[in-house]
């Protein structure tokens, strides 16, 4: 049964010299469909692995990756924001860590990432980070064609679905980076406002533009975040045992009624014969 820590913050890399990280990775394996267990799982990591990459490599070992990918395929359209969650987590795993980023193009995370992106162009928070770790997991000129034309066609309908600046800036800044600078079939256009933007900026059309930074999130959020996830899972074990006392007190109490139901008869039977016998 896992027990929460209602204790002080743990230190830095308490997340892995704890062993909270097999017990990140054993929810992730048995809730797969449950959104808040998934949700608070990948903040956890996300914050615990950025530029730690024995933290990083742990998790990987441990099968984290794998559940990574797997948040991707499990949750619908209703649940994109942990997809979108999935997918920070994800650039946040293999930022600087090159054997984890090989090992994550190797388990097919560019065309997962893909198909969760198309399956919810609507969601924002979800083509935001999508965007963000294809330039991660397509960094330089050798890996750029992972991405082939049916995904540079995703990336542009979403940046057609949601016209606001700062989408089109860091979206179009993104699909530039994931190009890897190279002109591709006529299918796909640049698009022309972030061109201009960047002009206006004195940028030069040949450069690329600044790959965008994680957003802030501290080692301390990690382990309040897997916090409280034991916690929620101490909870989850605490009611099946109770639901587990109940229905064993309800089989119980079926049996004994059972046994009384049988029991009666005979009695009565008992009760003709004594009679007769008079």
């Amino acid at each position: 049964c896992l027990e929460a820590k209602p204790c002080a913050i743990p230190p830095a890399e308490a997340i892995a010299n704890a062993g909270m990280l097999d017990l990140i990775v054993e929810a992730m394996e048995n809730h797969p469909r449950a959104v808040e267990v998934q949700s608070k799982a990948c903040y956890a990591v996300g914050a615990a692995v950025y530029e730690r990459p024995r933290i990083a490599n742990l998790f990987v070992e441990k099968g984290g990756l794998d559940c990574l990918l797997k948040v991707l395929c499990f949750h619908g359209g209703q649940n994109s924001d942990v997809r979108a969650n999935a997918c920070n987590t994800l650039r946040r795993l293999i930022a600087g860590n090159e054997s984890v980023r090989l090992r994550a193009v190797g388990a097919d995370a560019v065309k997962r990432v893909l198909i969760t992106m198309e399956a919810d162009l609507d969601c924002r928070s979800l083509q935001l980070e999508g965007t963000r770790v294809l330039v991660g997991l397509t960094d330089g000129e050798k890996h750029a064609s992972l991405v082939h034309l049916d995904g540079l066609e995703i990336i542009q309908a979403a940046m057609d679905r949601h016209a606001d600046e700062k989408f089109q800036l860091e979206v179009g800044s993104s699909l530039v980076l994931v190009t890897g600078g190279r002109r591709r079939s006529g299918r796909h256009r640049a698009n022309k406002s972030v061109l201009a933007k960047q002009e206006s900026e004195g940028k030069k059309g040949e450069e690329a533009p600044e790959k965008p930074p994680p957003s802030e999130r501290t080692v301390e959020e990690a382990e309040r975040a897997a916090l409280e996830l034991l916690e929620m899972l101490s909870k989850e074990e605490k009611d099946k045992a109770e639901e587990a006392r109940r229905k064993e007190a309800k089989k119980k109490a079926k049996q004994r009624k059972k046994q009384q139901e049988d029991a009666k008869p005979k009695e009565e039977e008992k009760g003709v014969r004594e009679s007769k016998g008079d």
